[in-house]
């Protein structure tokens, strides 16, 4: 026995000498609390004991349906158009008088304007009601059973307005940031470049433009808008469409994702912006594109040399020499803008030009001679669009002619 006493001892002195904190230290008041303190556990039997509660909270009903296992599912009327956010919950104490309940993340009250709140601080509860402040604010909140049929009623009240916000934001977006992108087939191969138009009248219509035979076409097609469903909104062709044997015949808007689609699976909406394209120029993945003399529209077809966008910093337009020694390598210094907003087209501004590595005296004016088509097209004040096709050739076209040639590092 005295083994053992000498063993309990020595432990006893090994803990009472650590310089750790006391786990226990948060606790050591607990049995000296009121019998009349409020218990975090009785709070929480409350809370998931009823079915709903409801708080009127800076003009918006809020509800909330809590589990034992804590999650909570928070929902509001449609003073607020997002739907439910589930999270979770979990209860402390603040001395006697105060039980604290966390909401994760704020729940649906994330997206109030002003006076979110996380923390609820609890100072009085019954079956008939929680009294609560926000910690942050120090504004009243106030619980109350409600029940399952009224938040039924009020989230279809909530759906129904969320899916007319929808139906006008899709209008808003199909005539400005969604008007214009790239129709793909399912090997993400380029089909077609679309730009849909709403006129003053609200008369829609697109224009597909897209290269067969190595000549670029731009066809307009009159579009009918179809917002009647509660799920997507639909814009329809008067007869189908063909893209290299691919039939489209209708775009729509989901209300859900914010997607847009077709009724053809084999054709998808590629929404990248302008700016992604001059994102990637500009970034170390771009490396020096040449362009495809073969492939490329007729007015280009008669270039007298080889032309590089290259991977220098400042990126340049360079144009090679050829036999017959009337300019050496040129360089155009471009810097790209884009309108993402409306038409996403790109801009190349010509910041300057030069010859690094000398030349033969007229160099720049006999370049500027003999490109001039391809000068006058790169700098359009019509801008360009721009996109890379799943092999890798970055395409470049006329909005408003059949201007186009494509490259390839």
């Amino acid at each position: 026995m005295k083994k053992y006493t000498f063993i309990l001892f020595v432990l006893s002195l090994a803990f009472t000498s650590c310089s750790t904190t006391d786990v226990w230290k948060k606790w050591e008041n607990e049995g000296t609390m009121s019998e009349n303190r409020l218990r975090p556990s009785e709070v929480k039997k409350l809370l998931y004991s009823t079915e709903v509660w409801k708080m009127d909270y800076e003009n918006t009903e809020f509800y909330f349906q809590f589990s034992e296992g804590g999650a909570v599912i928070t929902d509001s009327d449609a003073s607020i158009l997002k739907n439910q956010v589930d999270t979770d919950y979990y209860l402390d104490y603040k001395g006697e008088n105060t039980v604290l309940l966390t909401i994760v993340g704020k729940g649906i009250m994330q997206y109030l304007t002003n006076d979110s709140e996380e923390v609820l601080e609890i100072t009085q509860y019954s079956s008939s009601q929680i009294t609560a402040h926000g910690q942050n604010n120090s504004e009243d909140m106030v619980l109350v059973p409600s029940t399952i049929s009224e938040l039924n009623a009020v989230q279809e009240v909530k759906r129904k307005a969320i899916i007319d916000y929808n139906k006008q934001q899709s209008l808003q977006l199909l005539k400005a940031s969604y008007s214009n992108g790239i129709i793909r087939n399912a090997n993400s191969n380029v089909m077609a470049h679309y730009s849909i138009i709403c006129d003053d009248d609200d008369n829609w219509s697109v224009t597909i433009s897209c290269i067969v035979d190595n000549v670029l076409t731009h066809n307009k097609y009159d579009l009918s808008l179809n917002i009647d469903s509660d799920e997507k909104a639909s814009l329809n062709f008067e007869d189908a469409v063909d893209l290299q044997g691919i039939l489209l015949n209708n775009i729509f808007y989901n209300y859900d994702n914010g997607e847009l689609t077709t009724d053809n699976s084999n054709l998808n909406i590629d929404l990248d912006k302008a700016s992604s394209l001059i994102e990637f120029y500009n970034s170390g993945d771009w490396h020096t594109h040449k362009v495809d003399l073969i492939n490329i529209c007729t007015d280009l077809e008669s270039l007298p040399a080889s032309i590089e966008f290259d991977d220098r910093s400042p990126r340049n337009i360079v144009f090679c020499p050829n036999d017959t020694q009337q300019w050496f390598y040129t360089f155009f210094t471009p810097s790209l803008s884009s309108d993402d907003a409306l038409t996403n087209r790109i801009y190349f501004k010509n910041n300057g030009i030069s010859n690094p590595y000398g030349g033969y005296g007229d160099d720049i004016a006999h370049v500027e001679d003999q490109f001039a088509t391809f000068i006058d097209f790169i700098f359009s004040e019509d801008g360009l669009w721009m996109f890379e096709d799943a092999d890798s050739y970055v395409y470049v076209i006329s909005p408003t002619t059949d201007m186009w040639f494509r490259m390839k590092n």
